[in-house]
């Protein structure tokens, strides 16, 4: 397996070579994180604006793969990317 990350100043794109085939991670048009399989999304996980009492995500992903693994990214999104240090 191997990651390799795109430049660009004004968003971020990663392509993952794996035994499934080229997994690419990056922001959707509507600023969700998403997840694409052979140019099929697997898995969108967007965070909710404006919610009382904490931080709530929304996350779609595809019956076909597995649920845990896109919960655990979305923890591992929040502490990168929303949790001051």
């Amino acid at each position: 397996m191997s990651i390799a990350r795109s430049l660009n100043v004004f968003t971020y794109n990663f392509v993952i070579d794996s035994v499934v085939g080229d997994v690419r991670f990056g922001y959707g048009m509507a600023g969700s994180h998403q997840f694409h399989l052979q140019d099929k999304v697997i898995c969108d996980i967007d965070k909710r604006k404006l919610t009382l009492g904490g931080d709530e995500y929304h996350i779609e992903v595809d019956d076909t793969h597995d649920h845990k693994v896109f919960l655990l990214t979305t923890i591992a999104l929040d502490r990168i990317f929303y949790t001051k240090r």
